[in-house]
């Protein structure tokens, strides 16, 4: 037996996504975007990294936060903190009660 998503407006539901690397992974996340926007309720944030951005649909749930690009030198952990660093920025800008 099958339950429907909780919606935005009865369940404080955000989803987060956090796009860096590769150009074709923006595009992949735009349209994983407009999946989330089409078909659920959800507040939309996404974090991403430098680089070429999608063209991102204006839409009132959607929330995007540029991620400033990681050191050369930096921790060789880095790119898996910045999942933590998208978190952080979502919580911060969403009023959900799930992420």
């Amino acid at each position: 037996m099958s339950q429907a998503l909780p919606t935005h407006s009865s369940a404080g539901v955000a989803a987060c996504l956090l796009v860096h690397g590769q150009p074709s992974y923006a595009e992949a996340a735009r349209v994983a975007v407009e999946s989330l926007l089409a078909d659920t309720d959800f507040e939309v944030f996404v974090a991403h990294g430098p680089g070429p951005v999608a063209s991102w649909p204006d839409h009132p749930r959607l929330r995007r936060q540029a991620l400033p690009a990681e050191a050369p030198e930096g921790p060789r952990a880095q790119r898996f903190l910045k999942k933590f660093e998208a978190l952080s920025c979502c919580l911060q800008q969403c009023a959900a009660r799930w992420i």
